[in-house]
């Protein structure tokens, strides 16, 4: 990549660790040398011969006791790799490398970062400078998603999907802990934290990825926003010169290369087993050795060294034995060579499903394949005329690829974000007080928050030190009431005294509405808190608001500052039209308009009757849409766009999911161990609020327990109340987003998150709603085909 990019007048800088020292400046790029020994500088120890070799020798023991090297399954090495410590040296490096960084950044001043790491520099990916993403690696490992096989598996993509959920958490699982570790050390030192399970997120501006187009995964999803596939990576002129010994390749013999890679080679065993096989055969080899080469010899059909420049190989040869590396992969696709792929470990596994299942090689294990198996597998590939056709077809097309160029005009139109959205805002969220609401609040704040804002949350005391984890400022409105109950208790409690949670219609809840007080304490709380929030908002001069609320503060709303809505319901709540059945009604969307308007008329006098209720101060400050953003969570399947087109202003997102609940939890054994045919697993949850009709629950739990599947229960805040069924686990609270994945159907009120939260885990929904939009969501649900609407009493 930067071959072109110098082609094109660009001045190239490469950072690099000392062992790369003199190898860059013959393409014509500047090196800076990052020294990272703290007791010899690596320079001394390459220019002692004896003391490098040594230092060589002791990695390769370490490599060889993890047990990578091995004939373990691509699962059983994902265990490995996840505790070898590869990962956390490699974070350790990057946290001491990361003052060297800055220094040279701050001599070199470049305008755009390109990282190909698997640890991403704080100093690059935080700054206000464009950076691009290269993934060196099989595409599975950076562009996840639920249609592909899991990355690191070797699981073929027409296999049998059941084993693919597992193994993908366990892979996901794999290096949450360097994550964790990783997000400390950013957290402490004022960076932003990363928020998928890895040590690098995906560029906002680009991410560049090789692997030819024929063996791509866009036949089954296609490529994310900001990714652009190159056919190859590869280098256009490599100077170390090749030269075979005088007559090792005669006229009319095939001529085949050999090698394992950098890593894989150092298995002197394997090396040797490899050798003895094919010895046995009557073409030539070109080997590869590796670093350990001396410690064994090739047979007479052989020549090779330690190290051998593959990229002036690959043009001669007529067939590649390879690991399965990335580089290898598309260099031999590139000059159109079959491949017998063997992986080890990591994605070399899914490239040689890849190559196999799609017809251009062939997948041998290199432990346990026997002599006839390969060799007859090289045979094979040597006289399949038709793959030496469409890796000739493949080939053309690939060296005549425009790609490299295209990929330059992208890095090339990258610009520094303007002055103005390149500063690092101060975000200030203040959210209604209820669990979904801000949940809903958390899900947008951590995605602003990884682009390195500041983010502020102004909270009630019940959420005090709940938000903090995530890396959030918090300012907590002092009360009255020291002690104001779990979030949403109090006004669980006054719901239920109201009959809002029993067996009405949602024409009697909504004229149950107009008497209850909820917006009457809402606007008294908001107005008490006024005085604070004048305060916080001098304190922190944020930027932007973001509102999730019923009635909207007139500091924040009237201010001179930009504020966002954000609405957390069905979006029938706030955007009304004529064509939609009303908000909180629950009515289907083919029903009579006549019976809409007489529901519509009865909601607008709930809130005009609170609004005489408050002195006209409701009236005055009741949230409007915002001038500038609103925003609401649903899922595109269940929006309303077949009916209404979205107004001015307004933006649909899928779901507000948080993506780091911090909530830990562990299900008991007899669940995860149950006949999977047998026995499913489903999750019920009735919320935060409708959960305190303990004698609802207690007739739900009653139900089903006389089913033959298992429940995990959010029991909520007066779960101590009642006792769950045998076939039933559950506590007051449970971290849904992190139940949703394991379970097999919800059975919710549902609430908007659990709605769009379940949608996105792909789970099959029993709604069973109780009051407002939670009948709006439970009809969308059903008339979309995406579950069943109950009612619960």
């Amino acid at each position: 990549m930067a071959e072109r990019l110098r082609e094109r007048g660009h001045r190239i800088v490469f950072a690099v660790d000392a062992s790369y020292r003199g190898k860059l400046v013959g393409f014509g790029f500047e090196e800076e040398i990052i020294e990272f020994s703290v007791t010899k500088k690596s320079s001394d120890i390459e220019s002692d011969p004896q003391e490098s070799q040594s230092l060589i020798e002791s990695r390769v023991q370490v490599l060889l006791r993890s047990g990578i090297l091995s004939a373990k399954s691509s699962r059983e090495k994902l265990e490995i790799l996840s505790g070898d410590g590869f990962l956390s040296r490699i974070v350790d490096k990057v946290i001491a490398n990361e003052p060297i960084l800055k220094d040279i950044i701050a001599r070199v001043r470049p305008d755009l970062y390109i990282l190909d790491h698997l640890v991403g520099p704080p100093s690059l990916i935080f700054s206000d400078k464009p950076w691009v993403f290269i993934l060196s690696a099989n595409p599975l490992s950076g562009i996840h998603d639920t249609r592909t096989p899991p990355n690191f598996s070797g699981y073929a993509a027409s296999g049998d999907q059941s084993l693919w959920p597992e193994f993908r958490e366990r892979a996901d699982n794999a290096f949450a802990h360097h994550n964790q570790y990783y997000n400390r050390w950013l957290k402490a030192n004022g960076y932003p934290t990363i928020d998928n399970n890895l040590c690098i997120p995906e560029s906002p501006h680009l991410n560049l990825y090789g692997f030819p187009e024929e063996l791509d995964y866009t036949d089954i999803r296609p490529n994310p926003k900001n990714w652009f596939r190159m056919d190859s990576f590869m280098r256009s002129d490599d100077h170390q010169e090749l030269k075979l010994p005088d007559g090792f390749h005669l006229k009319g013999q095939k001529l085949i290369y050999l090698s394992l890679g950098s890593m894989a080679s150092v298995d002197v065993q394997l090396m040797s087993r490899l050798v003895a096989i094919l010895a046995k055969s009557p073409h030539k080899y070109i080997v590869s050795k590796g670093v350990l080469g001396h410690q064994y010899s090739l047979a007479d059909n052989m020549w090779g060294e330690k190290c051998v420049p593959q990229t002036r190989v690959l043009p001669i040869v007529d067939l590649v034995i390879t690991h399965g590396g990335n580089n290898t992969i598309y260099e031999a696709f590139s000059f159109g060579k079959p491949m017998i792929i063997m992986p080890l470990f990591a994605d070399q596994f899914n490239n040689a499903q890849r190559v196999h299942e799609k017809g251009f090689g062939l997948r041998l294990d290199p432990y346990n394949c026997s002599a006839e198996e390969l060799l007859n597998s090289i045979d094979k590939l040597l006289n399949d005329t038709d793959l030496k056709h469409r890796l000739s077809v493949a080939s053309k097309r690939i060296q005549n690829s425009d790609c490299f160029q295209k990929a330059c005009e992208l890095i090339e139109n990258l610009k520094s974000v303007d002055s103005e959205m390149a500063k690092k805002l101060t975000i200030l969220f203040a959210p209604v007080v209820g669990v979904g609401h801000v949940n809903a609040c958390i899900g947008l704040a951590e995605v602003l928050l990884s682009r390195g804002h500041k983010i502020v949350f102004v909270i009630e005391n019940s959420f005090a030190g709940k938000l903090s984890p995530f890396g959030f400022i918090e300012e907590v409105f002092a009360s009255e009431e020291e002690n104001m109950g779990k979030p949403g208790e109090s006004e669980a409690k006054s719901l239920l005294e109201t009959g809002l949670l029993s067996n009405v219609t949602s024409y009697k809840s909504a004229e149950i509405m107009m008497t209850f007080p909820v917006f009457e304490m809402l606007i008294d709380r908001m107005r008490a808190n006024e005085p604070q929030l004048k305060a916080i908002v001098a304190k922190h001069n944020p930027d932007v608001y973001i509102i999730d609320d019923f009635a909207g503060s007139p500091t924040l709303i009237h201010s001179n500052k930009p504020w966002v809505f954000l609405f957390s319901g069905n979006p029938l709540f706030v955007i009304h039209d004529d064509k939609t059945p009303p908000g909180s009604s629950g009515y289907p969307s083919n029903g009579d308009p006549n019976k809409w308007q007489e529901f519509k008329e009865l909601f607008k006098n709930i809130f005009k009757n609170q609004s005489m209720k408050y002195n006209e101060w409701m009236k005055e400050e009741a949230i409007s849409d915002s001038p500038y953003l609103n925003i609401y969570g649903y899922p595109e399947e269940l929006d309303y766009l077949d009916l209404r087109p979205l107004p001015k202003k307004w933006l649909r997102v899928d779901a507000f999911m948080r993506k780091n609940e911090k909530e830990v939890f562990k299900i008991p054994d007899k669940f995860c161990d149950r006949d999977i045919e047998k026995s499913k697993l489903l999750y019920l949850s009735l919320g935060s609020m409708g959960s305190v009709n303990v004698d609802l629950m207690k007739r739900l739990v009653s139900i089903l327990s006389k089913s033959q599947h298992k429940f995990i229960v959010s029991k909520r805040v007066l779960g101590d109340t009642y006792e769950l069924a045998d076939n039933m686990w559950g506590e007051n609270s449970v971290p849904q987003t992190k139940v949703l994945p394991l379970v097999d159907v919800v059975i919710t009120h549902g609430g908007n998150n659990s709605v769009t939260e379940s949608f996105s885990f792909g789970k099959p929904m029993i709604i069973m709603p109780l009051f407002a939009d939670q009948y709006d969501n439970a009809q969308r649900v059903m008339e979309k085909g995406f579950g069943i609407r109950l009612n619960p009493h």
